[in-house]
């Protein structure tokens, strides 16, 4: 049987930048990149949404990564999906990128962000 799992890095954008303590700087027209890391299962589903039901796809980005915890560096990001691939004892996928402007080709906003 299959595990059909793996690491994902996300990467949107966002209009803000977090300067902590709750203080965000709005960014305007200008964005900044952010990375969020999650154990997945059933990762084409992303395709499926973009393919068949594109005004679904935000939804589903959001419920798998909504607990994720949110990088400023595409480094950061791999350090944490390394020590989060550690502690899994079956990693079909292994770590992957998925870069959300590359996917809809237009720049993808994070809900909430």
């Amino acid at each position: 049987m299959s595990a059909d799992n793996g690491i994902y890095i996300l990467k949107t954008v966002s209009h803000f930048k977090k300067m902590g303590n709750g203080v965000f700087r709005n960014l305007f027209e200008e964005t900044i990149p952010y990375y969020r890391v999650a154990h997945l299962q059933a990762i084409d589903n992303l395709d499926y949404y973009l393919k068949n039901a594109p005004y679904n796809l935000g939804a589903f980005v959001y419920e798998s990564w909504k607990r994720s915890p949110v990088f400023e560096t595409e480094a950061e990001a791999l350090e944490y999906a390394k020590n989060l691939a550690s502690i899994q004892e079956v990693l079909e996928y292994g770590i992957q990128n998925i870069d959300m402007e590359q996917i809809t080709g237009q720049e993808f906003v994070f809900y909430g962000d």
